[in-house]
């Protein structure tokens, strides 16, 4: 065994930069904490000096010390601090700690870094899907790394997690091997949402907030002080009158959106009231309760659209309960999308539609599919669709036009610029 690991080590080392990353890459996708490529290996990698080899280390290599190493050689270096950054198997075969961590091999020099992380490195760093949870739980629940970096830059982390996959699925018990993983996995969640309460509100802060919130999934179960709360993040009255406008075209201001999210959560709850915030004054708030009440009736449905327009459309589109059969979703499409008078639910409903049928393919069993088109034919959904393939044929026959005229301005430049040749050439004779 041993001859086999030292072969497969010297194979590596007498190959190609290209058969070098090839290698690295397939090694990541199961790393483990035992691996035939030891971290001296690695080590004898990077003093070959090679750019591609270094970049295919930094983001590939499953050893600390090889990283660590890449990341503090050359500071102005971006393209291979960023792809540490974005290493995705060091985390699962560090026997130091989470990520980022291990990096660092000590929580002072970890926070000492993101005092200084610059917006670049924040931005891939908090988009790592394998970020140590506890380190995730830290920063969301104002703790040392949260303290750690400038305030400009904790908001904009926020930004950079919503993007994060770890913060984008909802957690299921079939993927943890005890009860205690799944505990800890539901950690960065209850400490997202409690941002809610614990968060100053601000503008900056409002805006970065809802885009995490948008999309986190309503996983939590410490809601204490989330109803209260909510009602901190208004607007002042000078944003009033922004935010009717924004309001008439389908889309929520910033601090309504944090309404919009904690209203979610609250109302998505196995116990919540019936039909709470449906009725409220709060238009954020009755946003919330289209997107999580689990079972909305036609009268319903209608009732909200008459009084909400757009926004009702764009809310009642990302209510997965209303996409999980084709009976369900046969009135989300005939009375919901058809009539949309602005191009926000066509959007949100393709963006909907196109997640779910990734992550739940048997809820569209026995749709029929348009192979050209890729969109479901039957029938509620060839009603819903009218005014948006009306809408796609106008922009495409607009850019048709804008094609011809194009031409057209060509065959005229062409023809002047003939004619100035043959003027020239004649009075040269």
């Amino acid at each position: 065994m041993a001859r086999k690991l030292k072969a497969e080590e010297a194979i590596l080392l007498a190959s190609g930069p290209r058969e070098v990353r090839e290698y690295l890459a397939k090694r990541a996708i199961k790393p483990g904490f035992f691996d035939a490529i030891s971290k001296e290996t690695e080590a004898a990698l990077v003093s070959r000096s090679d750019r591609l080899i270094d970049l295919s280390l930094a983001e590939y290599c499953l050893h600390v010390e090889t990283a660590a190493a890449l990341f503090i050689k050359d500071a102005e270096d971006w393209p291979v601090r960023s792809l540490v950054l974005s290493n995705q198997a060091l985390a699962k075969a560090s026997l130091y700690g989470g990520f980022p961590e291990c990096l660092f091999g000590s929580e002072e020099a970890m926070l000492s870094y993101l005092s200084t992380i610059s917006v670049d490195e924040q931005h891939i760093l908090f988009c790592n899907p394998s970020l140590n949870p506890g380190f995730l739980e830290a920063f969301l629940t104002l703790g040392q790394p949260w303290q750690a970096m400038k305030p400009e830059q904790r908001v904009w982390a926020l930004y950079s997690l919503a993007e994060n996959e770890m913060l984008r699925r909802k957690r299921s018990t079939s993927d943890y091997e005890d009860g205690l993983d799944w505990h800890l996995a539901g950690k960065p969640f209850e400490a997202a949402w409690s941002l809610i309460v614990n968060l100053e509100p601000g503008p900056e802060e409002a805006k970065h907030l809802a885009m995490l919130l948008r999309d986190l999934p309503a996983d939590s179960y410490k809601l204490d002080g989330v109803a209260e709360a909510i009602e901190n993040w208004r607007a002042g009255a000078e944003e009033k009158a922004k935010e009717r406008k924004k309001n008439a075209k389908g889309r929520l201001s910033p601090n309504q959106q944090v309404r919009q999210a904690g209203a979610r959560l609250l109302a998505s709850r196995y116990d919540a009231a019936p039909n709470l915030y449906l009725d409220s004054d709060d238009i954020a708030l009755r946003c919330g309760a289209y997107e999580a009440t689990a079972k909305l009736s036609e009268p319903v449905i209608k009732a909200a659209i008459t009084r909400d327009g757009e926004l009702a459309r764009v809310y009642l589109i990302r209510n997965d309960s209303l996409w999980c059969s084709s009976e369900t979703r046969n009135p989300l499409l005939k009375l919901v999308l058809r009539g949309a008078e602005t191009d926000e639910p066509h959007w949100e409903f393709k963006a909907r539609e196109r997640k779910l049928r990734k992550e739940f393919p048997d809820w569209f069993e026995g749709d029929d599919l348009d192979e050209a088109m890729g969109r479901t034919t039957n029938e509620g959904l060839d009603a819903g669709h009218v005014a948006y393939n009306a809408h796609t044929l106008r922009l495409r026959g607009l850019h048709d036009k804008l094609m011809a005229v194009e031409k057209t301005q060509q065959r005229l430049i062409w023809l002047v610029a003939a004619t100035l040749i043959l003027l020239v050439a004649h009075a040269w004779r």
